[in-house]
C-alpha cells in the first residue's frame, strides 16, 4: 500500500552528508526494514519553487514479476513532507526485501518522451544531483551493501533507455554505473542479469570480453551445480562468440533439470503451449502445471521470471481469442486471468500495440469489439474497487494516475478504432457514440507520446461534423484550442472555416485565436518571465524593401521582434507562414513591431544586385506583410552575435533583449504560443 507520511520536524536528527550536503539521511548505515528519515534542499537556483518527492523503494519483491524482467523493480511511494526554512523532510519505511531507494526531486509537471531508445525530459525539470542521482544503498551487518544493491544501483544510474521506464530521470551515467555494477560482482560474484545491466552500459567491448572471460573462469572453477550457474555460463559463452559451446552446455542443463525444471523449463513449457496446442482448454491446463512448478522453485528472482512468462502465455492467447472473434470465450479468460492492474497493463500493451497495427474492417470488427469490451471490463471493475485497491500487491508498484491512465489507453484506442469504422461505414449515430467516450477519456489522460500518435480529437471532430449542429461543433473545437497546449491543425482549420461561413470574410481570425489561446499564453507568459535575460540591444539603422530607413531608436517604448532570416534558409522559410498569423494578430497593436531582417546573401548570391529582387520574390510569392530589412554588410547579425538561422531576438520598451530563439523543431501551435507568450510578458 502506497503510504503517505509527514515528518512534522519534531525530531532532532544527526543527518550525514551523502554525494553533496543538499541530500543527507540517518541512519548512516540503513538496514533493510529500517525507518530512514531524509532532507533535502533544493538547488539555489530553484529555491523559490516547490519540490515533489517521489520514492521507489527497490528490491527483490517476489510479486514484481514484469519489474523484474526490467531488472528494475521498485515499489513507487509518494511523500508528503515539511519544509523547515530552506530544507524539506521526510521518512520513508523500507521493507525487509529493499535492497536501494531512489528519489526523484521534481519540479513542475514531468513528462517525458522517448526519442529513438532515450527519454528526454518534455516538460518540467528533476534535480539530478549532476547525473549521479539521488540514492540509499541499504547496508547489511558488516555495513557493507547487501545483495543486489550496488545492482540496482548501476541499472538505476547507467541507463536512460525507454525500456528502463523507472528512470524517470533521463540520466545515462554509464561510468557510474559500471562501477556499481563491478561492485556488486566483487561483493557477491557475476549473474545473469548483472551481466546482461553490464553488456547493455559496456561501450568497450574488448574489456567486457576480457571480463567475461574471467568471470567465465571462476565458474568453471566453482562447478555448474545450479540451473543458474548453467544459464550465467551459457551467456558469458555467448558474450565470447562460443555459441556451439553454449548450445552443448544448454542441451545439458536441459538434461540435468528437464524433471524438476527452472525458469529454463517453464519457457519451453510456455513455447510448446503457444506451438503445438490448439485447445484452449488444453493450453490452460498446461499453464496451471506452470504455475505449480514455479510455486516449488526456491529462487525468488526465478518465481518472479516465470511468473512474467506464465503471463505472457495467458496474454497471448487472450490475444488468439479476441483475433477469432470469439467473444464469450474471449471474456471467460480475460475474468480467469485479469483481476489486478499489472496484469491488465501488459496484456493492454499487447493489444494497443497490435491494434494500431490493425485496419478496422468487417474482418477485423469483431476483434475490435472484443477488445473494447474487454477494457471497458477492466475499466468497471478498477472503479468498483477504486477504494480499496485491486488485491494484488503489484498494483503498488505505480501511482493511481499511472493505473487510471493506462486502463484508459485501452479504451482509447480501440473506441476510437470504432469510431473510424462506422464514420467510413456512413453510420454516423453509432460513431458518434464511440467517438464521444474516446475523447472524453483522451482528455483525461497526461501520456504526450500516445496522444500524438493518436490525433483522437481530430477523428471526433469529423464525427460531430457529421452529427451535430455547427454551433457545438464550433464550442468543442474552441474549448480545445482553449485548454490545450497542442492542439491540431485540424482543430483550428476547421474554426477557420466556420469564422469565414459567420463573418464573410478572415479578417480579424488571427485576434479570435488569440483571445481563444490568452488563458494558456498567460500562463506560459509567468514561465517565460522567470527565464528573461536583461542585455542592451545593439543600435541600428538598415534600409527596408521600400527603401525606407528603419532605426531602433525610433522605436522606444515599443516591443520590437527582430527575425533574422536568408533566402537561402529553408527552416527560416517554413516559418513564415506562422509568423504572418503571429503578425496579423497584433496588427491593431501600434506597441508591436515586427522586423525581418535579412543577412548572410553575400556568400550565397555573389553579386549584391540579385539580393534584393531575390528576397523580394520569396515575400511576395508568398503574399507576406513582413517589413524587410536589409543587412547587405552583415553588420547588424555580426553585432546581435547571430548563431545561425532562423534566430529571434524579443526587444522590450526600453531597449534590451528580453528573449532570444532558435527556430525549427516545433509544432505550429507551440511556436505560435512560445512567440506570443513572450510578447505578451513585455506589454
Amino acid at each position: 500500500m502506497k503510504r503517505f507520511l509527514v515528518w512534522a520536524g519534531i525530531f532532532f536528527l544527526p543527518f550525514f552528508s551523502r554525494a553533496q550536503d543538499r541530500f543527507r539521511f540517518t541512519p548512516e548505515n540503513p538496514r533493510p526494514g529500517d525507518t530512514v528519515y531524509f532532507s533535502y534542499t533544493p538547488p539555489a537556483e530553484w529555491k523559490n519553487e516547490i519540490p515533489h518527492c517521489v520514492i521507489r523503494n527497490v528490491g527483490n519483491f517476489l510479486d514484481n514479476y514484469s519489474a523484474w524482467v526490467l531488472d528494475f523493480p521498485g515499489r513507487v511511494t509518494e511523500i508528503e513532507w515539511s519544509k523547515i526554512e530552506n530544507e524539506y523532510k521526510g521518512q520513508i519505511i523500507t521493507s525487509p526485501q529493499t535492497a536501494l531507494l531512489t528519489f526523484s526531486f521534481n519540479y513542475g509537471h514531468i513528462q517525458m518522451e522517448s526519442v529513438g531508445d532515450r527519454l528526454v525530459m518534455k516538460e518540467g525539470k528533476t534535480d539530478w544531483n549532476d547525473s549521479a542521482g539521488f540514492m540509499i544503498r541499504m547496508k547489511g551487518k558488516d555495513n557493507q551493501p547487501v545483495p543486489l544493491a550496488n545492482f540496482y544501483a548501476g541499472r538505476f544510474i547507467g541507463s536512460d533507455d525507454m525500456f528502463n521506464p523507472t528512470n524517470r530521470l533521463g540520466m545515462n551515467n554509464t561510468a557510474l554505473g559500471i562501477n556499481y555494477l563491478e561492485q556488486e560482482i566483487e561483493l557477491y560474484g557475476a549473474s545473469r542479469n548483472t551481466m546482461l545491466a553490464y553488456y547493455m552500459m559496456q561501450k568497450d567491448i574488448a574489456k567486457f570480453r576480457e571480463r567475461s572471460k574471467e568471470l567465465l573462469e571462476k565458474q568453471f572453477q566453482k562447478g555448474l551445480k545450479t540451473e543458474s550457474d548453467f544459464s550465467l555460463a551459457i551467456l558469458l559463452m555467448r558474450n565470447l562468440e562460443m555459441p556451439n559451446m553454449a548450445n552443448y552446455f544448454g542441451s545439458q542443463m536441459w538434461e540435468k533439470f528437464k524433471d524438476q525444471p527452472g525458469i529454463y523449463g517453464i519457457q519451453i513449457l510456455q513455447m510448446a503451449i503457444m506451438d503445438t496446442l490448439k485447445s484452449f482448454a488444453q493450453k490452460d491446463s498446461i499453464l496451471q502445471t506452470m504455475i505449480v512448478k514455479k510455486d516449488s522453485l526456491s529462487n525468488d528472482q526465478i518465481k518472479a521470471m516465470a511468473m512474467f512468462d506464465i503471463h505472457n502465455t495467458q496474454y497471448s492467447m487472450l490475444l488468439n481469442i479476441a483475433e477469432k472473434g470469439d467473444e464469450p470465450l474471449f471474456r471467460k479468460y480475460a475474468d480467469k486471468y485479469q483481476y489486478t492492474y499489472q496484469r491488465h497493463n501488459y496484456l493492454k500493451n499487447i493489444l494497443v500495440a497490435d491494434a494500431f497495427s490493425k485496419t478496422v474492417n468487417s474482418g477485423t470488427l469483431t476483434y475490435f469489439k472484443s477488445g473494447y469490451d474487454y477494457f471497458k471490463h477492466v475499466d468497471s471493475l478498477w472503479e468498483l474497487h477504486s477504494t480499496q485497491r485491486l488485491s494484488d500487491p503489484d498494483d503498488t508498484y505505480f501511482t493511481q494516475k499511472e493505473i487510471l491512465d493506462h486502463i484508459r489507453m485501452g479504451v482509447i484506442l480501440y473506441a476510437d478504432k470504432l469510431n473510424l469504422y462506422y464514420y467510413q461505414s456512413g453510420d454516423y449515430k453509432t460513431a458518434m457514440l464511440y467517438a464521444s467516450e474516446s475523447f472524453s477519456e483522451w482528455k483525461e489522460i497526461n501520456d504526450i507520446n500516445f496522444k500524438n500518435n493518436l490525433p483522437v480529437e481530430t477523428d471526433y471532430l469529423k464525427t460531430a461534423e457529421k452529427v451535430l449542429p455547427q454551433n457545438q461543433v464550433k464550442k468543442i473545437a474552441e474549448d480545445f484550442i482553449r485548454d490545450n497546449p497542442d492542439y491540431g491543425t485540424y482543430n483550428e482549420e476547421l474554426l477557420r472555416k466556420i469564422y469565414l461561413a459567420e463573418h464573410g470574410s478572415n479578417n480579424g481570425v488571427e485576434s479570435y485565436f488569440l483571445t481563444l489561446r490568452s488563458k494558456q499564453i498567460k500562463e506560459f507568459s509567468k514561465q517565460f518571465i522567470a527565464q528573461q535575460i536583461n542585455e542592451p540591444a545593439p543600435p541600428f539603422t538598415l534600409t527596408n524593401l521600400k527603401g525606407e530607413k528603419v532605426s531602433l531608436k525610433d522605436l522606444k517604448g515599443k516591443v520590437v521582434i527582430l527575425d533574422f532570416w536568408a533566402t537561402w534558409c529553408g527552416i527560416c522559410i517554413s516559418e513564415f507562414p506562422n509568423m504572418q498569423k503571429i503578425i496579423d494578430s497584433y496588427k491593431n497593436n501600434p506597441n508591436v513591431v515586427f522586423l525581418f531582417v535579412d543577412a548572410w546573401e553575400n556568400e550565397q548570391l555573389k553579386d549584391k544586385e540579385n539580393v534584393i529582387p531575390k528576397v523580394k520574390k520569396v515575400i511576395s510569392s508568398r503574399n507576406l506583410t513582413f517589413n524587410v530589412l536589409l543587412d547587405m554588410h552583415n553588420q547588424v547579425v555580426s553585432d546581435y552575435n547571430v548563431p545561425g538561422m532562423p534566430y529571434k531576438f524579443i526587444i522590450d520598451k526600453n531597449g534590451k533583449i528580453r528573449y532570444k530563439i532558435n527556430g525549427g523543431n516545433r509544432s505550429e501551435s507551440q511556436f505560435k504560443d512560445e512567440l506570443f507568450a513572450m510578447i505578451e510578458s513585455l506589454l
